[in-house]
């Protein structure tokens, strides 16, 4: 409970954080204060933006793909929505990973044309 107004994230924000970070948590919160990236990737579902950075710096995540498919699994809960945030996820890494505009176009396109694989 703390958590949720030491943080002022919703509860189910929270609770997904828990589950998947477990004690870790706190750090996917506090990256996201730091980047000002805590707020939601989609309204519907509880993931924070500041969980793309984090995968990309502490999880090794490489691909956009890594990310909606595996740390943030909206590719298996909703494939029309993680095509939506694919353009943000890139930008996001990109950051992270300083790639530059031509590669993050390259990217996006590979990540879309993968996404079109799953059924």
């Amino acid at each position: 409970r703390s958590f949720v107004f030491h943080y002022d994230i919703p509860r189910e924000t929270a609770k997904h954080l828990f589950f998947t970070y477990g004690t870790a948590a706190h750090r996917v919160v506090e990256l996201a204060n730091q980047l000002k990236l805590n707020t939601r990737i989609h309204p519907d579902y509880p993931f924070l933006k500041s969980e793309i950075a984090y995968a990309a710096r502490y999880e090794l995540a490489e691909k956009p793909n890594d990310i909606v498919c595996r740390r943030i699994p909206l590719a298996v809960l909703n494939k029309e929505i993680a095509k939506e945030i694919l353009g943000e996820v890139v930008e996001i890494m990109g950051k992270e990973k300083k790639w530059s505009s031509s590669h993050k176009k390259q990217e996006l396109e590979e990540a879309i044309k993968k996404l079109d694989y799953l059924k």
